[in-house]
């Protein structure tokens, strides 16, 4: 699977949300060619490896492409259809795999989200939240994602190396878990070593003092008696 898409970033989509793209900015330009120009902009930006423009700019065309169906300039259902696989699926993708290369896996995922909730069986959308799961280590779910793929296409190598990535994953963090559960419990022997040592040197501390009263008394004793 070629990771040749774009991506957004949460605060970068926010800030266009507050500020959304005003048409009069592209005076020169038809409204409905914003969209199509805000993504090929949001691509040039990630083939030079700045994933913070190329999010503006793709968060940018969906904010566009928005209020082209908000405002009905475009209201056919087929064109609407057309706009949707062209400019608002990409998009969201490009902004997953952005997030990705940002290791925003946070972000990622949610993009990957509204992604799929236009094509559920999208294999870059799978793959894309597949891989933002795994490094939030929501171990099932990533793997849900990836056995999807290998369903869709079963020699699919991205989400083949994804899974054994996965599991490799979950292996790291057992042993690690495992690691830290065993130095607990050595510490805590070790406190338990500690504390046995000085109730130890307390009872005996005592069981001199008992022994050194014990004889005084008897001497007393034996004295008085005398």
């Amino acid at each position: 699977m070629s990771d040749h898409e774009e991506n957004d970033d949460k605060e970068q989509q926010e800030e266009t949300t507050s500020n959304p793209p005003k048409f009069e900015d592209y005076s020169d330009m038809d409204k409905t060619q914003i969209p199509i120009f805000e993504k090929n902009a949001g691509t040039e930006c990630f083939k030079k490896g700045d994933y913070f423009e190329a999010t503006r700019h793709y968060a940018k065309a969906v904010m566009a492409y928005q209020f082209l169906i908000k405002d009905g300039v475009v209201n056919d259902p087929e064109e609407m259809q057309k706009l949707t696989q062209e400019i608002y699926l990409p998009c969201n993708l490009n902004l997953s795999l952005c997030y990705i290369k940002q290791k925003e896996y946070q972000m990622g995922k949610d993009f990957a989200n509204k992604a799929l909730e236009v094509e559920a069986s999208n294999i870059k959308g799978l793959y894309r939240r597949g891989v933002c799961l795994m490094n939030l280590q929501e171990f099932k779910a990533a793997g849900e994602d990836f056995k999807r793929i290998l369903e869709i296409d079963p020699n699919n190598d991205d989400a083949k190396q994804a899974w054994e990535q996965l599991l490799k994953k979950k292996e790291q963090i057992k042993q690690k878990q495992k690691a830290i559960s065993e130095k607990m419990l050595n510490s805590l022997s070790y406190e338990d070593k500690i504390q046995s040592q000085k109730k130890n040197e307390k009872q005996g501390w005592f069981r001199e003092k008992y022994d050194w009263l014990k004889q005084i008394l008897c001497v007393r004793k034996k004295a008085k008696k005398n």
